[in-house]
């Protein structure tokens, strides 16, 4: 007898996998914690979340809603630490960046807006109000959220995040909770999200050469937010590959919350859209590898299932965002306002062919010449944008080519309130202007994106591939080397299990590549979070399929006789019994751990003092225009 012919085991046996998915998302959460990430922001990131902030304020205390943030508030914001202003960085004892590393600073600058006193304007006045200037919205969202469920705290960010992750979970095992190959798949992904927590990549500072001293990314930082995507991302991607699973009606329920949970993802990271192209694309491989005599079955239960589900994920994420363009605030219309970060600004900006992969491999730019590429850019273009680089270039093309209109038609390319180009004509003069370069000059374009920003691709993921891990204890990569052992001992009796890790290798290995398309327009290591991630599954789901695959050619009992020869105590405690019972214990440390260190922070910066009503006034410094924010 083999593991072959075991079926899936008791429901007691398959508790492993829940028990091991909620330790190790306790455990990444833990790493967030070790690494200061709760209360704080890098400085990639604090410009998206005083926008998110304070929109969230705006609305809670009774203002506007619909993604736009009142100015007494941000300003209050600002004056209280959130900013890289000096002067008001000065008043508060602080300097840039590291007012956004102090918890207690930014919970005071919070408490500061919270009890701010804010009169209604009248009505049709939106002279207070501004949107996004052409950022994506979802982080008021997910703000608001955190606030209503954990008060109104920074630290409730970072809550907000993992409960998020933790429902997604949930929602998974409601459904596949039945099937260990499901569930081994589903802990692989959350180990995979613990070791990319570990890796260098999340770091309020980078430490390592060329990038020292500058921030890097946090767990909350709107460009890790993909990562919140890949469990709704693998339900779907589960329940089309488990040939024989039928759905009811609660799994199209919960497929319907994962498809909620995954269009916030969007909302707050509109490249995390690639997830829904990537799972399509799956989608259509998986009813159409028969050819057309699998077409011909398309009727039958088991294929008009697969449209059902992915009438479900395209119906909630399409209406979700249509929803979101239709409660967004009129100040949005008026202003010609974005709800997302728009391409063409990115397209426009990547053509200055910057020499980001000479810091990161030395070869790279000899080997490509791309430095030519940016003399061909500062000789022929750089004059014709008045020597603007980066985000100030889209803004110059749209300043000269609205000037070039005639008066009359200036207006809907201009802010209502400010003489300044919105983020419509930003990205509207945006594309008029890469679409002449394409075609005056199509080898600059062609060599831009298909050789320089494809080296920068490269040189990235190997500066990362090099030394993921420089402070990786013994106790962590032993953590990282049991669970994938508990892993594939827990498949190894499902005869499910081969297929499902073998196809989510072949899908992890496509969706890591497909991850890199956005980056094409810009691209660093931080903001390949989504390739990492995905790779890293390909990686471990390879070796567990290989794993899962030597296992179930030994026979049953074999290796589990010698291990744990026959007694009285091994007939009462079983492997399962033992591996529940570590898991537990670890899962409780990890928790007590955690409880204790919240506990002392929350006591120490989250006091409720008496609120200040203070008005802002003339004398106080107005915000800038457009507001301080991170690229």
């Amino acid at each position: 007898m083999s593991f072959r012919n075991i079926s899936s085991a008791s429901r007691w046996s398959r508790s492993v996998g829940v028990l091991l998915t909620a330790l190790l998302l306790v455990a990444t959460f833990r790493v967030g914690v070790d690494k200061n990430l709760v209360g704080t922001f890098t400085d990639n990131e604090w410009g998206r979340y005083l926008f998110g902030i304070g929109a969230a304020l705006t609305h809670l205390k009774g203002g506007s809603s619909g993604y736009v943030i009142d100015n007494m508030i941000e300003t209050k914001l600002s004056m209280g630490g959130f900013t890289a202003s000096p002067e008001w960085l000065e008043p508060v004892g602080s300097k840039f960046p590291d007012n956004l590393h102090d918890e207690g600073l930014m919970q005071r600058a919070l408490e500061g807006a919270r009890d701010l006193d804010v009169p209604q304007p009248p009505p049709g006045d939106y002279a207070r109000l501004r949107g996004s200037h052409g950022d994506d919205v979802g982080l008021v969202t997910f703000v608001t959220l955190a606030f209503l469920l954990f008060g109104i705290k920074i630290s409730s960010l970072y809550y907000m995040f993992f409960t998020l992750l933790g429902a997604t979970a949930i929602l998974f095992v409601v459904s596949h909770g039945g099937s260990r190959g499901a569930l081994a798949s589903l802990a692989l992904m959350v180990l995979m999200l613990y070791v990319l927590c570990l890796s260098d990549l999340v770091n309020l500072v980078q430490q390592r050469h060329p990038f020292a001293g500058s921030g890097w990314s946090d767990i909350k930082d709107p460009r890790f937010f993909g990562t919140l995507a890949v469990i709704p991302a693998l339900h779907f991607l589960i329940t089309w590959i488990r040939r024989d699973y039928r759905l009811g009606i609660v799994d199209y329920i919960v497929l319907a919350a994962q498809a909620s949970i995954l269009t916030l993802a969007i909302h707050v990271r509109w490249t995390t859209l690639w997830v829904v192209v990537a799972v399509f694309v799956f989608y259509v491989l998986a009813i159409t590898r028969g050819g057309i005599a699998g077409l011909r079955r398309f009727a039958e239960r088991q294929r008009s299932q697969l449209v059902f589900v992915a009438g479900v994920f395209a119906s909630v994420i399409g209406a979700e965002l249509v929803a979101a363009a239709i409660v967004a605030h009129p100040v949005y219309r008026l202003d010609g306002d974005l709800l997302h970060h728009p391409i063409w600004h990115n397209a426009m900006t990547a053509l200055e062919n910057t020499a980001l992969e000479n810091a990161l491999e030395n070869n790279a730019a000899n080997l490509l010449k791309s430095e030519k590429l940016a003399t061909h850019w500062n000789a022929k273009y750089l004059p014709t944008v008045n020597g603007k680089r980066r985000d100030e270039m889209p803004i110059e093309i749209a300043r000269q080519g609205i000037a070039a209109l005639p008066p009359d038609q200036r207006a809907p390319y201009l802010y209502a309130h400010i003489d300044h180009p919105n983020p419509e004509a930003v990205a509207f003069f945006a594309r008029q202007r890469f679409l002449q370069i394409l075609r005056e000059d199509p080898w600059f374009i062609a060599k831009t994106f298909l050789i320089h920003n494809p080296a920068i691709i490269l040189a990235s993921a190997a500066w990362v591939y090099r030394a993921p891990f420089p402070k990786l204890g013994v106790a962590r990569t032993l953590t990282i080397f049991v669970a994938l052992a508990i892993i594939v001992w827990f498949a190894a009796p499902d005869p499910e299990a081969p297929v499902i890790l073998r196809s989510l290798t072949m899908i992890a290995g496509l969706f890591s590549l497909v991850a890199l398309l956005p980056n094409l327009l810009a691209a660093n290591p931080v903001l390949m979070i989504d390739h990492f991630l995905w790779f890293w599954l390909f990686i471990g789901a390879a070796a567990c399929w290989g794993g899962v695959y030597l296992v179930r050619m030994v026979p049953a009992g074999t290796l589990a006789s010698k291990v744990f020869p026959q007694s009285p105590a091994t007939t009462r405690f079983t492997p399962e019994s033992l591996v529940i019972i570590v898991c537990a214990a670890a899962l409780c440390y990890e928790t007590t751990s955690i409880v204790r260190s919240r506990w002392n922070a929350d006591m120490l910066f989250y006091p409720s003092p008496a609120p200040s009503h203070r008005v802002v006034n003339s004398k106080q410094p107005e915000s800038s225009f457009p507001p301080e924010r991170s690229r």
